[in-house]
């Protein structure tokens, strides 16, 4: 199950998660089907006249009038993506399973050592 530490702060408003993600395009489809290039690495911003007219906006963000839903895209944001996916279903989960084991001696030797 994958941790989500600010999800009290964001349960008013639609999650990065309800977006639908082209890895192979690098672009997001919202709910409302509007789409948006984006580049890891960097703060993607909706446009806000668009989102403005956009019947979903109240539910898409809190953001004041004049300025479009931003969405934060990490480095390894492929990564991630791959990792979510196969968290949804068990045989997915099965082989994360089998990283869990890697990952914590790694991080122990990284405590000890340093980076």
């Amino acid at each position: 199950m994958p941790c989500n530490p600010w999800a009290a702060e964001q349960e008013e408003v639609l999650p990065k998660s309800s977006l639908k993600v082209d890895m192979r395009r690098r672009r997001h489809i919202c709910p409302a089907g509007k789409t948006h290039p984006f580049t890891l690495g960097t703060i993607v911003e909706f446009d806000a006249h668009q989102g403005q007219k956009c019947p979903l906006r109240e539910q898409c963000t809190t953001a004041e009038p004049g300025r479009g839903k931003s969405i934060r895209i990490a480095e390894d944001e492929l990564l991630q993506h791959r990792l979510r996916k196969l968290a949804r279903n068990s045989t997915g989960r099965e082989r994360l399973r089998k990283r869990v084991s890697m990952e914590h001696r790694l991080a122990h030797l990284s405590r000890r050592q340093g980076p």
